[in-house]
């Protein structure tokens, strides 16, 4: 499979509930780890999402492969949720869309990009620090990242 075929494009209100399938299938793999606690994007409403937060669709071969939303202000850029979906686990797509946010959070003139992951997903914890995320802090149940964006 040649994983330079995926595009990523702004999602579309008829995007979100294929937008919503794919987030529960991805985050579903997280159920038996953390024990019946129920993450925020499993119940989040993606039509809402989609009409408020700048949120983008990564397409491979006609399927929806991923998605990404992002929040900024005056003061900060922040990854809110993205996932692949676990069909396409291992084929690269999680690091192009984090790279694709990077760049939207550098085009729009923010030096650094936040994200908080659960504190019970040590995979995310040691991905994103493998990215260049630095761990800024931790509550009963996240831990929160940031990067400074280089040029």
């Amino acid at each position: 499979m040649d994983k330079k075929k995926y595009i990523i494009r702004k999602a579309e209100i008829s995007d979100a509930k294929e937008l919503e399938t794919l987030m529960k299938s991805a985050y579903s793999i997280y159920t038996e780890l953390l024990k019946g606690e129920v993450l925020p994007p499993m119940e989040a409403d993606y039509m809402d999402e989609i009409m408020n937060y700048p949120t983008w669709i990564m397409e491979y071969e006609e399927c929806m492969a991923g998605g990404l939303i992002m929040y900024f202000d005056d003061e900060n850029a922040s990854l809110s949720n993205i996932a692949v979906s676990p069909i396409f686990k291992g084929m690269g797509f999680g690091r192009a869309l984090i790279e694709f946010a990077e760049n939207t959070a550098r085009e729009r003139g923010y030096e650094s990009l936040s994200l908080a992951t659960h504190i019970k997903l040590l995979d995310n914890i040691a991905y994103y620090s493998k990215l260049g995320y630095e761990e800024m802090e931790r509550d009963n149940n996240k831990v929160y990242f940031s990067k400074i964006l280089g040029d």
